[in-house]
């Protein structure tokens, strides 16, 4: 059958609709995947869809099809979803100029399935040659996607990108412990993601895993490292989510322009960063992006929102509104963030401390009532430092606390490096205070 093109749609929608809007996503991905060493697949797959948004009285009505050539089926889905849609407190937005930001690499597209094979058989040979007893996963993924879209007041943008990644997982068994360690990169850029480099790190923890130590229970410095800082972050995210503020459930609402958290603080939403994961020139409603510091020097600044959310709040939309997939209409989003570093090296804090929980994985992440900041996790990896030096990895622990309390009365030190770990997030390592710990031995 025929494939209808968007503005068809729209032309179709004229008189039924006050405003209508057509996404479209075309994409194609490359996974590879290893597994206990071995390649277990490689194959191409491919997706494409578009969702349709249509105003009718105020009303919102969505739709969304991975059959390009059914229209009809869209539209009236569309059509009969406004009812149950909810308010529509805004308009689509007219044509405006987009950031230049970078998101298309075609070293990416052109690399060869037959080498991302070759590359991972090489970090998996590099992880054997030092153990060969190692459990070994590796995952490895390469996709080119197209974004369009158009609206019915005369907006029609598009853009492609890239993304590639490298994850591997590592397990060592041993009597009486298990041990699982992971590393993952990605960017849109070929160049920039890590490789060889990521199993050198698991080797490190390794040999820094093989001392068991116990630690004792009670309130404990912690450090997370940039790949940990989530847990932090992620009340952070909650919090400065508009319609979190709109529901009245964040407690940062009402706080702009005070102070929040510690002076030495600064957090920056930035879309617009060359290449990186959580990059694009417009957000998914058609909204450009732009840089946004939302705390700066501890001070609240703003907070982030959709098309949506800006209208029921009042509010004015950020560039923030973009979709998981097609298949869902868009909703608030973070951009890439970037916490600010510190002015010295975190080791002349650290060498002074007797005892710190540092942290690279735990268990359950949001667990706890995360809207309020608070946080309560198994430790998946950790270590116990004694005057900045590893004495050994702590097993059966977990942590407790709340993130806005230790980032506002606890922190004891920023590094002054900064890491880019899951392709979105530049951080450095970061140290707070009176953690408490709870260990079973």
């Amino acid at each position: 059958m025929k494939e209808i093109q968007a503005e068809e749609i729209l032309q179709t929608m004229k008189g039924q609709v006050g405003e209508a809007e057509v996404f479209e996503t075309e994409t194609l991905a490359w996974p590879v995947s290893f597994t206990f060493g071995r390649l277990e697949s490689a194959k191409l797959v491919q997706t494409r869809g578009r969702a349709l948004r249509v105003i009718r009285d105020g009303q919102l009505g969505f739709a969304s099809s991975g059959d390009w050539s059914n229209a009809e089926g869209l539209t009236r889905a569309a059509l009969e979803s406004v009812d149950l849609g909810g308010p529509a407190p805004f308009h689509f937005p007219a044509p405006l100029a987009t950031s230049s930001v970078q998101c298309f690499d075609p070293e990416v597209e052109q690399v060869e399935v037959s080498q991302m094979i070759e590359r991972g058989h090489a970090l998996i040979d590099r992880l054997l040659s030092a153990d060969p007893a190692l459990q070994v996963d590796a995952s490895l993924q390469k996709s080119v996607q197209s974004v369009h879209l158009v609206n019915s007041t005369g907006l029609d943008m598009s853009y492609r990108r890239t993304s590639f990644s490298v994850s591997l997982e590592v397990r060592r068994t041993e009597e009486g412990d298990i041990l699982s360690l992971y590393e993952q990169s990605a960017s849109r850029r070929l160049a920039e993601v890590e490789g060889i480099a990521l199993a050198e790190r698991i080797l490190e923890r390794l040999n820094w895993a093989k001392t068991i130590v116990s630690i004792p229970s009670g309130p404990m410095p912690l450090l997370c490292v940039p790949k940990s800082l989530i847990l932090l972050l992620l009340p952070l995210q909650s919090g400065l989510n508009g319609r979190a503020v709109f529901r009245h459930i964040s407690p940062l609402e009402g706080k702009e322009g005070r102070q929040v958290l510690d002076p030495r603080l600064t957090l920056v939403d930035d879309p617009c960063r060359d290449y990186a994961i959580s990059s694009a020139p417009f957000d998914d409603e058609g909204l450009p992006t732009s840089p946004k510091a939302l705390i700066e020097r501890g001070q609240l600044k703003g907070f982030l929102y959709d098309l949506k959310t800006a209208g029921l709040a009042g509010r004015t939309a950020t560039g923030n509104g973009f979709r998981p997939g097609y298949t869902a209409p868009p909703g608030i989003d973070s951009g890439n963030w970037r916490l600010a570093p510190g002015d010295s090296p975190i080791y002349d804090v650290l060498k002074t401390l007797p005892a710190v929980l540092l942290v690279e994985e735990v268990i359950g992440l949001g667990q706890g009532n995360v809207e309020q900041g608070e946080f309560s996790n198994n430790v998946g990896l950790g270590f116990l430092l004694r005057y900045g030096e590893n004495i050994g990895r702590v097993k059966n622990t977990m942590i407790s606390g709340n993130a806005y309390q230790l980032l506002q009365e606890r922190l004891l030190a920023l590094d002054d490096r900064l890491e880019w770990v899951y392709g979105s997030l530049e951080a450095p390592a970061v140290l707070v205070d009176a953690v408490s710990v709870t260990s079973q031995g």
